[in-house]
């Protein structure tokens, strides 16, 4: 069910060293919005999400992440400018793994923690397609919560009803009110997002 999965925290980095996909697509992402990035710039970004725990990527996996990546081709080491090495590790996306990130992103998003990754990750320029990312979760949850319809517990008591139909009712409407609650939230990233996005525009019709 689209993002109805709470938050869970997940190991980026295996017991094996291997780093999971979605850090190496958040660190990606990170490296494809900005250029000549290097381990530690964007550990210290990733430090300052406000964020649950275990979304953003820990300092080992963006390092683990940097390195596979490299490995595959999806980014480049390159020196910045004035450096005549590449020896200070700074990353560039390459084509490969342009490709490769905006597959991800334009992908059906499971659970708030890809959304939140999604969004850390991101451009500016990928804005409209965070907003039908973000619309698209918050109708199918307006659609969970319109489904759901809970029984009144009070209703079933008088009813007559056994205790087990009571209970799931109990749990029925907890999950309706999750979900009434979630689409909100999405709602309120949506025109914040919708917003900015607006603000853009008119600054570029400015210029």
């Amino acid at each position: 069910m689209l993002l109805v999965r709470r938050f869970t925290i997940y190991a980026d980095v295996s017991k094996g060293g291997t780093v999971s996909e979605a850090t190496r697509l958040t660190v990606l992402g990170m490296v494809r919005r900005r250029p000549h990035s290097y381990g530690y710039a964007i550990v210290d970004e990733v430090s300052r999400w406000s964020a649950p725990e275990g979304v953003a990527p820990s300092s080992r996996g963006v390092y683990k992440a940097l390195e596979a990546l490299r490995d595959n081709e999806m980014i480049a080491p390159v020196a910045a400018a004035g450096e005549t090495s590449v020896q200070r590790r700074r990353y560039i996306a390459t084509p490969k793994g342009e490709a490769r990130y905006l597959d991800w992103l334009h992908s059906r998003a499971d659970s708030f923690a890809d959304l939140f990754r999604r969004l850390g990750s991101a451009k500016d320029s990928d804005l409209p397609v965070l907003i039908e990312i973000v619309r698209a979760a918050e109708h199918e949850l307006v659609a969970v919560s319109q489904d759901l319809q809970p029984a009144e517990p009070a209703a079933l008591v008088d009813g007559g009803c056994s205790w087990g139909e009571i209970s799931a009712a109990i749990l029925q409407a907890a999950e309706w009110n999750e979900s009434a609650a979630r689409a909100g939230f999405l709602r309120s990233i949506r025109r914040e997002l919708e917003y900015v996005h607006e603000r853009y525009d008119a600054k570029s019709a400015a210029t």
